[in-house]
């Protein structure tokens, strides 16, 4: 298994094509071609990680898989440390929620840096993987 190494607060990033219009903060997966889609509580398979600036439909993205991600977007209460996983709650598909065991559980995204409400934008450590 490789060692990954994170250095400063930007993580790690990669580019991908965007599948449709996403936001900043937005949660992703990936899909065939390096094109990522909004992921949700459906999401069984691993999440991409979180889209870094506004994109249109078919451009160019970088997305976190690595390190710090500041602006996700709460679907409901996420408290300081907490694992998180990607939901479509209130706040849309590709918003974050605590993430709870169980056979409906998506797939773990990383760990809350901080605390926030319903839509709030909060920072994340993301770990895939």
């Amino acid at each position: 298994m490789a060692i990954t190494i994170i250095k400063g607060a930007d993580g790690i990033r990669n580019t991908f094509i965007a599948n449709a219009t996403l936001e900043h903060g937005r949660v992703v997966q990936i899909g065939a071609n390096r094109q990522v889609t909004l992921a949700d509580d459906t999401t069984t398979k691993l999440q991409g990680g979180v889209v870094q600036g506004d994109v249109l439909s078919g451009a160019v993205t970088r997305v976190v898989t690595h390190g710090i991600a500041s602006g996700l977007r709460c679907a409901g209460a996420v408290v300081y440390g907490a694992l998180i996983s990607a939901t479509s709650g209130i706040s849309g598909a590709g918003s974050i929620t605590t993430w709870t065991s169980g056979a409906s559980a998506g797939t773990i995204l990383g760990k809350a840096l901080n605390s926030g409400g319903v839509g709030s934008g909060i920072a994340a450590l993301v770990a895939l993987g």
